[in-house]
């Protein structure tokens, strides 16, 4: 947290106003997760209009996925899901396909999940595994792999019979 502070400072003071804008991103992303989610996502999201206003497009689906998860973990979850298909709909536009950034299709499928629409979300974290392969993305393969199998014990659970069992004779 101090260290993307520092950097915002720093940018600032040579007015560097992108690195100002990915220090502030940076920053906001680590509020969020360290407990101040709703001020982290608002941090991002001037963050993301500084970014657009300089017009460093080719930036923001990285930084739409921040932004998405600092709103899932403000319980934010359509605030999220716009934040996503702004991601997606830049890299549609400024990427090949094949890099688009796995984490954006990761937070849809969790955010996807967080609003009960489980085949949406399974079939946004199977997308998000296969990309995260093809770009041997690990750490992104590992989050939507660790997402899909919170899916799995829902599913698991209704296929249990749950009649009496007597344990085998010997």
């Amino acid at each position: 947290l101090a260290l993307s502070q520092r950097g915002v400072e720093l940018a600032a003071a040579h007015a560097l106003m992108f690195w100002v804008a990915v220090s502030k991103v940076q920053h906001g992303w680590a509020r969020a997760r360290l407990g101040e989610p709703k001020e982290g996502a608002a941090e991002i999201g001037e963050a993301l209009a500084m970014i657009r206003a300089i017009g460093a497009n080719v930036v923001i689906p990285w930084y739409e996925a921040r932004h998405a998860e600092a709103r899932m973990l403000a319980g934010e979850l359509d605030a999220g899901l716009d934040a996503v298909r702004e991601g997606l709909a830049f890299a549609a536009q400024s990427l090949a396909d094949e890099r688009t950034p796995p984490d954006l299709l990761w937070l849809r499928g969790a955010l996807l999940a967080r609003k009960g629409d489980r085949a949406g979300a399974e079939a946004s974290l199977r997308e998000a595994i296969t990309h995260a392969t093809a770009l041997e993305a690990a750490g992104a393969r590992a989050r939507a792999e660790a997402e899909l199998a919170r899916l799995a014990p829902i599913e698991a659970a209704s296929s249990i019979d749950s009649s009496p069992r007597h344990p085998p004779r010997c």
